[in-house]
């Protein structure tokens, strides 16, 4: 979550076994720190700016954020596996040697509890990123009179100050995106969540 402690009204926050940790997913000092201490098999990715027209006049803002954002948690999710591999190495390691030396079982001990301090206890075998239906861009319209689907136009900013949102022909129905149907992302938030999904 980023560093604002501020949360929607719907979050209960007093709720039992909730623990929040607050940082931007591109330090990655922080998520490394984070992954440390919850040790996740699994992250779910939702950080991000969200904003469809916003977007396109800041750009950098939500490209570094949301794209920048989510290489910057991955490389932290590589980090943290590949000290996992370590860790395990070194473990194994010292058990070989404490079972061949009978006079270092304290020893290892010791060693051992410095190592499980040191090195991720668990791997990130999952993560898992939000996409975003702006992607697909502004979806098929259908005629009154049904026949052959046309891919909508790009909004009018006229026509959306007057409350009409369509952006297909007057008197054409508009189709659900289907999950198979060919991104067309209009925005930079929109070409950002694509570039996620990639």
């Amino acid at each position: 979550h980023p560093y604002s402690p501020n949360w929607p009204s719907y979050v209960d926050t007093q709720r039992e076994n909730l623990e929040v940790w607050f940082c931007d997913v591109r330090d990655l000092n922080q998520c490394y720190q984070a992954f440390l201490h919850f040790k996740p098999d699994t992250v779910i990715h939702l950080a991000a700016k969200v904003g469809v027209g916003q977007s396109n006049d800041k750009i950098g803002v939500y490209t570094s954020n949301n794209v920048t954002g989510t290489a910057a948690l991955l490389n932290c999710v590589t980090s943290y596996n590949d000290q996992f591999v370590e860790g395990v190495r070194i473990r194994e390691e010292a058990e070989t040697y404490e079972r061949q030396e009978d006079d270092v079982e304290e020893d290892f001990e010791a060693a051992d509890a410095v190592l499980r301090g040191a090195y991720p206890q668990t791997r990130i075998a999952q993560v898992f990123i939000a996409g975003s239906m702006s992607s697909y861009g502004e979806g098929m319209y259908s005629p009154p009179s049904g026949g052959e689907l046309i891919k909508g136009g790009r909004r009018d900013s006229i026509l959306m100050e007057d409350g009409k949102w369509a952006a297909g022909p007057e008197g054409w129905e508009p189709v659900g995106i289907r999950e198979a149907d060919e991104c067309d992302p209009r925005s930079v938030y929109s070409l950002n969540k694509w570039e996620q999904e990639r």
